[in-house]
């Protein structure tokens, strides 16, 4: 057994574990050799799953972290926390969502010194090594909020949001204190949030209040992914306090020193056919006035109505390289106001992005005033899936758009695309289809040499001649035909210096070069 490679075993030991259902049923394999035991080793102890309970976090400290060769190991680690305090039913809801915070708050702490614990034991009694290139990974660390299902009652689930308001005060100076008390951690690199998960819901600003006691996480993924309009019809004024409050927890951590590079952010999702069910519904208005901080001296006390999540966002995200939204935004997100510049805009006020690189954003149908991106075709015999676009609303969007990718000069991949009910053409449908299908209505830019990313090129891009990976593209899909305003396509077409190819692609990833 000693005279096969270790990379060989590590692959043997991964397909063994990969086959059956517990990684427990290849520790016999780490009896044949010291080989063998590491292999096994760090198939099992790369990916681990716990809960806030008491065994669970000594087992984890015990077993992994107080052993430098397993700690680092250790690459993958969901946290699981039970917000149920096992109160009565009777209890009341603010007393509820304290103790929620509490337990919460606490799971974390426990958490975060069994870590840091473990960080500090250089000696080689409890820390980590820094054998191989795994340490210097990091670990990416998934918290998931859990609510036992006893708790789980229609008039409870209304009350959700109000009882799982993280790491905030709500009244309890304890919980407050913990917070405060939690230690910085060093060797999460990566931080996975499911603010909304089945049982139960943090607010969104929650994982940006963990992240400033993670001194070196790299990359944030929030995942709430609310369903609009099913998951907050009943409850729109919690959600837009819940994006208010976010957006500012985003102002206050904007400028500080911040190693975060990468950051997906899932706000809403608009199912379209969810849309069509709900044609009375509307998003609420979540835009304010604001001071125009670009207004130069001659418009000294000029304003803005803005989107406060999209404006707190744009800010935050100058040093970002990567950055994926899903929700509902307008051209705040991009450009001030969602406005142009003027003859006397402060140059230095203008927003720029000097490190991104990769920039996807999948937006609702809804617009944050309450208007819409697309409408039904008109007449009776609509279907009334929202799929015509409306001008008046993407044509700013897209020129706000434009602008900021002016602002970014090391931009390789860009979009910007809404999934819609499509409708396809005759010589596209088979025998007995039907004449809508599921689908992007996207905008891209891609540089030149840039390879397009996989979730957003899918099929099509494997089609492309070579010729057309070495120039800057812009690409149109599902869009019918329609174009940006004449500036804002002139605009998008001088991003990289040379004029780019453009390409049609359609519903079943079929794509061509077009004129513009």
């Amino acid at each position: 057994m000693d005279t096969i490679h270790e990379e060989v075993i590590q692959r043997i030991v991964q397909f063994l574990a990969g086959e059956w259902p517990h990684t427990r049923r290849i520790a016999a394999f780490a009896t044949l050799s010291t080989k063998w035991q590491r292999a096994v080793e760090r198939r099992t102890f790369e990916d681990l799953k716990i809960t806030n309970h008491d065994d669970d976090l000594e087992t984890l400290e015990q077993v992994v972290l107080a052993n430098p060769r397993r700690r680092a190991h250790l690459r993958y680690l969901q946290f699981s926390i039970n917000l149920d305090s096992g109160a009565s039913t009777g209890s009341r809801t603010d007393s509820r969502e304290i103790q929620a915070n509490m337990r919460f708050t606490e799971g974390v702490a426990k958490l975060f010194r069994a870590l840091v614990s473990a960080d500090q034991g250089g000696d080689g009694a409890g820390g980590p090594t820094h054998a191989g290139d795994d340490q210097a990974k990091g670990i990416t660390l998934q918290i998931v909020p859990v609510l036992s299902p006893r708790v789980e009652t229609k008039k409870k689930q209304k009350n959700m949001r109000q009882r799982v308001r993280i790491l905030d005060d709500v009244g309890s100076s304890t919980s407050a204190a913990q917070y405060q008390a939690l230690p910085p951690v060093t060797c999460i690199s990566h931080l996975v949030l499911n603010v909304a998960g089945e049982r139960g819901r943090l607010a969104m600003r929650t994982a940006l209040d963990l992240a400033r006691r993670l001194p070196s996480l790299s990359r944030l993924d929030i995942i709430a992914a609310l369903e609009v309009p099913s998951d907050v019809e009943t409850n729109l004024a919690q959600h837009a306090d819940d994006r208010q409050e976010l957006a500012n927890t985003l102002m206050e951590a904007a400028g500080s020193p911040s190693l975060l590079r990468e950051v997906l952010l899932s706000i809403e999702e608009q199912d379209p056919w969810s849309v069509q069910m709900k044609p009375r519904f509307v998003f609420p208005d979540l835009t304010r006035t604001v001071p125009d901080a670009t207004a130069g001296p001659a418009d000294q006390g000029a304003e803005l109505r803005a989107e406060p999540l999209g404006a707190a966002l744009r800010t935050w995200s100058n040093n970002l390289v990567t950055l994926d939204l899903c929700g509902v935004f307008d051209g705040s997100l991009f450009w001030p106001g969602g406005q142009g510049t003027t003859a006397g805009t402060k140059p230095s006020a203008l927003p720029s992005w000097p490190n991104l690189k990769n920039l996807s954003v999948k937006l609702g149908v809804s617009t944050p005033r309450g208007g819409w991106y697309f409408t039904p075709r008109p007449g009776p015999a609509s279907d009334g899936h929202r799929r015509v676009p409306c001008d008046d609303e993407l044509q700013p969007l897209f020129a706000a758009w434009s602008r900021a990718l002016e602002r970014m000069p090391v931009l390789e991949n860009a979009a910007l695309f809404f999934e819609l009910m499509l409708e396809m053409d005759e010589e596209q449908l088979g025998a007995g289809e039907d004449s809508t299908a599921f689908g992007r209505w996207l905008v891209a830019f891609q540089a030149p040499n840039a390879m397009p990313r996989p979730e957003i090129a899918m099929q099509w891009a494997r089609k492309l001649a070579q010729e057309k990976y070495q120039r800057a593209r812009l690409v149109f899909q599902c869009v019918s035909g329609w174009r940006p305003w004449r500036d804002t396509m002139e605009r998008l077409c001088s991003i990289s210096g040379e004029r780019p190819v453009l390409l049609e692609v359609d519903l079943l990833d079929n794509v061509r070069a077009v004129d513009a």
